[in-house]
Parts: structure tokens; C-alpha cells; sequence
């Protein structure tokens, strides 16, 4: 099965009507997520904010699934930048499920940890929205001259 054949999500979707069907991460306009919720009727929509155009298009998703009573899970291709967009467009969205993709230290984007003065906070098992201006995130402008010069 293609998750982007949506007949075959439908038949997935009414069989397993038991455990949720979580889809969306390939889906790119509000248009393609109301295809999804009505002909694949998945219960939770997962698009990612960096790929459907920005935080304006994903809150526009946001409302147009909760109007089907279908929360939305951010998909998280990276981190920084994209967990701290996708904080904030949870933040503001009518109905949301959980965060469920948040790298931590000690993996293969400490690097780009490195490129920030802070970082979104994960404490007690919550994750903080980030505060301040544009998304929260502080840029290290000397971190990103030496790392373009590396490159």
C-alpha cells in the first residue's frame, strides 16, 4: 500500500478501527490534507511545517482538520528551527495530538545545536514553546561563519 493512495488508506483506516492512522507527512497543500481526511479518513493528520509552505499554510491545516474532528501531530524533519515552528503552530491550533519526533543531544545534529545560543527546552517530560523573537531561537552568528568556513 502507498500512503498516498488514499482508497487503500480508507480500507486500511476501517480495518484497524481500533488503533489510530496517523498520515500526512507527504502532503504539501490544505487541499492534499482534505483529500486525506475525507477519501483516506485517517484519524490523525501529521504534516510537516517546512514543507507545506510555512507556519501560515500549516495553521490553515490545522483548522480545516479540526473541522473534521481530526487532531494534527507536527511530522519533524529537523530540529531547531522546524521543532521550534512546529511548537508554535501546535500552540495555536484548534485541536493537536502529541509531539512525537524531538531529537536530543548525543545524536547526528549536535553540530547543528551548536549553530544556536538556546535550544527548545524538554523538561518533565513537556516541551516548552519557545519565547522570544521570530521563532524563540537565538542564531550564533559565529557559529555559522565557522561552520561555513569548515564546509
Amino acid at each position: 500500500m502507498s500512503d498516498q493512495n488514499l482508497a487503500e488508506m480508507a480500507q486500511v483506516t476501517a480495518a484497524l478501527n481500533h488503533q489510530d492512522i496517523v498520515a500526512g507527512e507527504k502532503c504539501y497543500t490544505r487541499w492534499q490534507i482534505k483529500d486525506l481526511i475525507v477519501q483516506g479518513n485517517v484519524d490523525i493528520i501529521n504534516p510537516d511545517v517546512t514543507k507545506v509552505g510555512g507556519i501560515t499554510e500549516m495553521d490553515r491545516m490545522a483548522t480545516l482538520s479540526s473541522c473534521f474532528q481530526k487532531p494534527i501531530q507536527m511530522h519533524n524533519t529537523r530540529p531547531t528551527i522546524s521543532t521550534a515552528a512546529s511548537l508554535h503552530c501546535m500552540a495555536s491550533a484548534p485541536l493537536v495530538a502529541r509531539f512525537i519526533e524531538f531529537p536530543e543531544l548525543g545524536t547526528t545534529y549536535d553540530g547543528l545545536f551548536k549553530l544556536f545560543r538556546n535550544r527548545v527546552k524538554l523538561e518533565n517530560g513537556f516541551l516548552h514553546v519557545p519565547d522570544g523573537a521570530g521563532l524563540g531561537l537565538e542564531v550564533d552568528a559565529a557559529a555559522v561563519r565557522a561552520a561555513a568556513a569548515r564546509s
